[in-house]
């Protein structure tokens, strides 16, 4: 059963499959498509416990009060199925969440960008335009546009404890991470950037510049593997970024 709250704002033009909750003051404009099993403008923590605390079994009514920020789901967006948009987002124009996508609050994702299958980008990310996004985008991170990230953006975690602020990575205009590559802490990877798959990154990384195994640089015009520049970006095979 699909629920709609009273404050949610819904083009006759979107689709709606089985099964979506929208939550809150949220907006989903022309050519949507939002299938089985979605939730969108999920509220806070912080919210939902004290509704939980005031009211042991809340009903639709009482989640749908909940004070939050706007959700935006802008034209030509889809969703897939059994994905979690959280309150205070905005998916700009014909963004498109893979299944079981997971967008936390607070976050903006620009245009014609892809969530791939089981993405989970978290509180207040900020990603551009044209991007593919896999894995793990940890709370604050900065992706620029024209960017594939199938790796890990991560906080250093140098503070124990839940709601503890650390930097964020920011990894500029049309950068590659490759699968499984971890990028932890407050550094920058420059644009135009390769980060080879499994690679780890902990220091800045200057424009150009291809990434292997753990913090080794190499300039882009010092590489003697077979990287070769594509018309959407940088492609290599394994063989390659092993050199």
């Amino acid at each position: 059963m699909t629920s709609i709250g009273k404050r949610a704002i819904v083009s006759a033009k979107a689709y709606l499959g089985a099964n979506v909750v929208l939550l809150g003051r949220i907006t989903v404009k022309d050519g949507v498509i939002i299938e089985d099993g979605c939730t969108l403008g999920k509220p806070r923590d912080l919210v939902v416990q004290q509704l939980l605390a005031s009211s042991g079994c809340p009903s639709l009514l009482d989640w749908d009060a909940l004070p939050d920020a706007n959700t935006i789901i802008a034209a030509g967006c889809r969703i897939g199925r059994l994905s979690t948009i959280c309150s205070g987002s905005t998916l700009g124009a014909d963004v498109f969440c893979k299944d079981y996508s997971y967008v936390g609050w607070d976050t903006v994702i620009g245009a014609r960008s892809r969530l791939m299958y089981g993405a989970q980008v978290h509180s207040r990310v900020r990603i551009g335009e044209d991007c593919r996004i896999g894995g793990f985008c940890c709370n604050d991170a900065r992706i620029g546009h024209r960017v594939s990230m199938f790796g890990y953006l991560s906080h250093a975690y140098r503070v124990h404890g839940a709601g503890m602020l650390e930097p964020a990575p920011t990894v500029d205009d049309d950068v590659i991470i490759g699968f499984g590559a971890h990028v932890i802490g407050g550094i920058r990877i420059g644009r135009g950037s390769y980060v080879a798959a499994g690679s780890v990154v902990t220091k800045n990384i200057p424009p150009n510049s291809i990434v292997t195994h753990v913090n080794a640089v190499c300039p882009l015009s010092d590489w003697r593997g077979r990287l070769g520049l594509t018309g959407s970006g940088y492609a290599a095979s394994e063989t390659d970024v092993a050199r």
